[in-house]
């Protein structure tokens, strides 16, 4: 509970913080406009290990195909920081306005600063993402994250989104990254627009593996839009 409580007070005090724009963790479709600015603060709990993380993130439209960011990770409570800027790039490679399909590629470098055990990582991913008229849009695609990131080993696996809006300002959602890593989680939850600016976000993270030994954990996030 005191983490829970701490966690909320942080996402307060980092709303005009914030890189690359998620459905809750895979990547979605979305690219900003040229100049747009995007801020998130992401921040799970964990009630079992009585912990929780916290990942500033901004990021920067520089085309209306592209856009760029960056993810502070490596925050924690409790135990040491591991302090690591990732630089993060987004492309939309293909759209069909018509059809309503999009592909995208997108790379993530990240560049320990603080008690790593790795020079530098990278997350490589390729996605597919379809929408129907109604709003609702399944994205999928794999990726691929270099040793001792994820795991201890380098990891391919699957990414996959599904967003269904429920009216004007809420969404359920639900995003899925498969294999045993740290990232391995299916997460559902809601998503509410309470502004053109603000986002709020919230869900649960259910591990891909070691479930009974606390591998779950609540997601909080928080989105403005600066502009």
């Amino acid at each position: 509970m005191r983490i829970i409580l701490f966690s909320l007070l942080l996402v307060f005090a980092w709303v005009v913080a914030d890189a690359q724009q998620t459905v809750f963790n895979v990547p979605s479709a979305d690219v900003l406009d040229s100049g747009k600015i995007y801020g998130e603060l992401d921040v799970t709990c964990n009630v079992t290990t009585d912990s929780a993380t916290f990942t500033p993130r901004v990021v920067l439209g520089i085309s209306h195909r592209i856009e760029v960011g960056l993810n502070v990770n490596g925050f924690g409570l409790p135990g040491e920081q591991s302090f690591t800027p990732t630089p993060t790039l987004k492309w939309r490679v293909y759209s069909d306005t018509q059809q309503k399909w999009s592909w995208l590629v997108g790379d993530d470098v990240l560049i320990p600063a603080q008690n790593s055990t790795y020079a530098v990582g990278d997350y490589v991913w390729t996605e597919a993402a379809h929408k129907w008229n109604s709003g609702t849009r399944a994205t999928f695609g794999m990726y691929y994250i270099t040793g001792k990131v994820a795991g201890a080993k380098q990891k391919v696996g699957g990414q996959f989104a599904f967003e269904w809006p429920l009216n004007s300002r809420a969404s359920f959602a639900t995003d899925w990254f498969t294999g045993d890593s740290s990232i391995g989680y299916v997460t559902p939850g809601v998503i509410l627009r309470t502004s053109r600016q603000l986002t709020w976000y919230g869900a649960y993270q259910i591990g891909n593996h070691a479930l009974s030994r606390g591998n779950h954990q609540f997601l909080f996030e928080i989105g403005w839009n600066f502009n």
